[in-house]
């Protein structure tokens, strides 16, 4: 016994640290029984957490999309209880986010590593805007890169389907809303009707993004369903809107998954497959591309036609000029050119007494509601194979539609606008818009991602994803909806699990 005493005695004069590595194991021990204190915790609600986060997405991204429309907002009738309530909302919508971002980093093994690491750059980067930058765009901005970030490791469906459904619903209350004369309907020139959104370009880029959604969700299958659908929508923006970006993008997308779905069944080969490299690499080249335009037309702007999309160019070399780039952006004073329904038409247009389009109150709600109902009658007779009665009831939505915007083609209208802007300034395209207002950091940031993306599709061999998102980086390269979630609500997809649920065998 004395002996064993002494050898105690011993190796606690030999070793002074003896007692702090107890002190250091019983802290590992603590450290990690409250991290199984955690993970028992978050896989015992994870379901929970992950539907409160989902449905306060939803709220959020209602309240964002409402703002983009001509609906009487809901502060001016509760004021600061309205406040009040989305304060909260965005209060426990952030909390919510950086709780499943960091519980999903710490114990989700199967998300992939470079997925947690993307999210913890959007969030820093996020953070890091939201302190130094000076833009009015901020709030905007951060929110888009919380939300893809919060998506991390979670369901592709329980994301895409619920903002789908959100935007959808908002868009057709707007559409009906409008066509009854219940809120005014902003349009660029009389010509042009924006059907509940602000300006009609927004309108155009909102049906676009929820077209695109859409398409996802069928996994890019060019069905009797999805082929009216995006028909009508093309009608819509094309025709009534003349919203010419969306209409035309719309009818890319359609020809793009309909030639892969020929190739495929006939040729046994992917189409895209060919292209795979220049997909990958489109965001990078569109911005190379704009700006390359953008020099050629500052030094020989005689050899472009006098057109809206050269005027982007003039556009741009002037903020070149007058602002210059910094690294978190700045504030841009800019002028849009928005109108409204009251202003001075030509009377004696053959196309207002043609059809009485212009006219609001319960003719235009009627008619809005008969071309809708015409749409759901249509859908349902394709799901029960009733083929011939769907495309005859999706011809007549079809002319119900354009009929508006063909009668004033056909009128030749003549449009006398009070609402011009002599000093009209703005930054159409998102990748100029985010360089100039928000900042080459941010600019850095939202092209990795979108190379991310395209990675993360080029890997899992999906090519019609990739493809797809080539026909948006066509859109936001004449439109500036990039970096807003109430537009583009696709890019929340690049940390989900979509590209892990739907890859491809080799198509080549």
């Amino acid at each position: 016994m004395k002996e064993n005493k002494k050898v105690s005695d011993n190796t606690s004069i030999n070793n002074p640290f003896a007692g702090f590595k107890t002190i250091e194991i019983s802290n590992k021990t603590q450290s990690k029984s409250l991290l199984d204190v955690f993970r028992s915790f978050y896989f015992k609600y994870k379901n929970i957490l992950n539907n409160i986060f989902c449905v306060l997405l939803c709220v959020q991204f209602a309240d964002t999309f409402l703002d983009t429309t001509t609906l009487p907002p809901g502060y001016v009738y509760m004021g600061a209880f309205y406040q009040i309530f989305f304060a909260i909302i965005t209060f426990l919508f952030t909390l919510t986010s950086l709780l499943t971002i960091i519980f999903t980093i710490l114990f989700e093994e199967q998300v992939d590593k470079l997925c947690k690491i993307t999210a913890v750059i959007l969030i820093v980067a996020a953070i890091m805007y939201s302190v130094t930058s000076s833009s009015y765009d901020t709030s905007k901005v951060f929110d888009f890169l919380l939300c893809i970030a919060a998506c991390l490791g979670k369901s592709y469906k329980k994301i895409l389907k619920p903002l789908l459904i959100t935007g959808t619903v908002i868009m057709l209350v707007a559409l009906l809303s409008s066509q009854a004369g219940l809120i005014s309907d902003y349009i660029y020139s009389p010509g042009r009707r924006s059907l509940g959104i602000i300006y009609c370009t927004d309108f155009g880029a909102h049906v676009f993004f929820l077209v695109m959604a859409y398409i996802i969700l069928r996994k890019f299958i060019p069905d009797n369903q999805t082929i009216i659908i995006a028909l009508i929508t093309f009608e819509v923006c094309f025709f009534i809107a003349m919203a010419k970006t969306a209409s035309l993008c719309i009818l890319v997308a359609l020809a793009g998954i309909s030639i892969e779905f020929l190739f495929q069944k006939y040729k046994k080969k992917s189409f895209f497959y060919h292209f795979k490299y220049i997909m990958f690499l489109i965001y990078p080249l569109a911005y190379i591309s704009f700006c390359l335009l953008t020099a050629l037309y500052s030094y020989y702007p005689y050899i472009f036609p006098n057109n809206t999309f050269t005027a982007r160019f003039a556009l741009t070399a002037y903020a070149f000029d007058e602002f210059g780039l910094d690294l978190f952006g700045r504030y841009i004073k800019q002028n849009g050119n928005g109108g409204s329904a009251a202003a001075d038409a030509d009377a004696s247009s053959n196309a207002i007494n043609l059809l009485d389009f212009e006219k609001a109150g319960f003719y235009r709600f009627s008619y809005a509601l008969v071309i809708i109902l015409l749409i759901i009658i249509a859908c349902i007779l394709f799901a029960k194979k009733l083929y011939l009665y769907g495309v005859t009831t999706s011809l007549i939505s079809l002319l119900m539609t354009a009929a508006p915007g063909i009668a004033v083609k056909l009128a030749h209208r003549e449009i006398k606008s009070s609402n011009t802007f002599s000093d009209y300034f703005w930054l159409d395209s998102s990748f100029m818009r985010i360089i100039f207002c928000d900042g080459i950091v941010i600019f850095a940031i939202v092209l990795l991602l979108s190379l991310f993306i395209q990675y993360r599709a080029f890997k899992s061999e999906n090519y019609l994803f990739m493809f797809i998102m080539c026909v948006i980086a066509l859109d936001c390269t004449i439109e500036h909806h990039l970096t807003d979630i109430s537009y583009n609500f696709i890019f929340m997809l690049a940390l989900t699990d979509y590209f892990d649920t739907n890859k491809h065998k080799k198509h080549a």
